[in-house]
């Protein structure tokens, strides 16, 4: 059942008690989930780990949270009714703040020290992987994450940080969506990105235009990241401030725009909180359950070899493989050569 209103009669704001408490067990269940089972599921297999956490833990627990406190997740969350121009409009945005954010994250890496630039490069990822695997991780990226990460940082805490704080509240849920990628380097630009998300959930009082911001940011780099894998360098500095500037001027003269035409963030009816029959924890969590326990059983029968060398080489990751080692990785990982001889050899160099 949902009771759908004329944006017109919607508060603002969510009353405080609706999204507090459901926010806090959600956050209090889902910081060790993340640092261990999402931790110990993307070393297993990266593209399998994204999918994985963006929305059996992202997604899933606040979902399973709302249900069992007698919320109806969808309507609470801002993820219905779809707004579909409000999607195409925050993927607007967010293609073309790239050119905020990327100049952003390349003065970061001129600041930091070389040691903590390589420690989290996020370009590591995509090595070692598959032509499969990079798909899988690029749909992780630009579908999975943006959905799963926006229910989460804009749906559920920032309604509940805002009733609170007011437009802080937008400010701290980035905060905590930046520092929960637990990637100091990158920490300013993302938290660049909590903020404009978190200002197209505040403005629409929906999930879809910051979850179109957030794809279309996620596709752009993801893209890059498969399209030109041996990229190094850093463009003259000049030619970064340039960049830099050029894309705050884009941004701002866009935001400028929407704001002079505030009904084109508004969607034609917004979905009231509904409550409904609580259910009990486990009964609304099961289907989550049996989803993730298949997902991992499908992965282990389908590639046993390639989630005992993930772990193995846990420790040596960030180390480049020379051409000769990759394609020997490679035949282990189809059992054409025992995984002891690629071990050897890559101890060898």
């Amino acid at each position: 059942m949902r009771v759908v209103l004329p944006s017109a009669e919607l508060p603002t704001l969510p009353p405080p008690r609706t999204l507090g408490v459901p926010a806090v067990a959600a956050s209090l269940v889902l910081a060790p989930a993340f640092l261990s089972v999402g931790a110990m599921v993307q070393l297993a297999n990266p593209a399998f780990g994204l999918w994985f956490t963006s929305l059996l833990l992202f997604l899933g627990i606040p979902w399973v949270v709302l249900r069992a406190q007698g919320f109806a997740p969808g309507p609470t969350l801002g993820f219905t009714p779809f707004f579909g121009r409000g999607l195409a409009l925050g993927f607007a945005v967010g293609a073309l703040n790239v050119a905020v954010v990327g100049p952003l994250q390349d003065l970061a890496t001129r600041v930091f020290p070389q040691s903590w630039v390589d420690t989290f490069d996020s370009s590591k990822l995509f090595e070692r992987q598959s032509p499969l695997e990079l798909v899988f991780i690029c749909g992780a990226a630009s579908i999975a994450a943006p959905l799963g990460e926006e229910v989460f940082f804009r749906g559920l805490l920032q309604p509940a940080l805002v009733s609170r704080l007011g437009r802080w509240g937008v400010v701290l849920a980035a905060f905590i969506f930046s520092a929960m990628h637990l990637d100091p380097v990158g920490f300013t630009a993302r938290f660049l990105l909590g903020l404009l998300f978190g200002a197209l959930a505040y403005r629409s009082g929906s999930l879809w235009p910051g979850i179109g911001a957030h794809a279309a940011n996620n596709f752009v780099f993801s893209l890059a990241m498969v399209l030109f894998p041996d990229e190094e360098g850093h463009a003259p500095l000049a030619v970064t401030m340039a960049i830099f500037a050029g894309g705050l001027l884009v941004v701002a003269a866009l935001g400028w725009w929407l704001s002079a035409r505030p009904r084109l963030l508004e969607p034609a009816a917004r979905a009231a909180i509904v409550e409904v029959p609580p259910v009990r924890l486990l009964t609304a969590a099961r289907w989550w359950f049996v989803a993730g326990a298949v997902g991992a059983l499908v992965l282990w029968l389908a590639d046993w070899r390639g989630v005992t060398l993930n772990v193995r080489e846990a420790q040596d990751v960030k180390k480049p493989l020379s051409p000769a080692l990759k394609a020997l990785r490679a035949k282990a990982r189809r059992g054409e050569v025992p995984l002891e001889a690629y071990e050897a050899a890559r101890k060898a160099q």
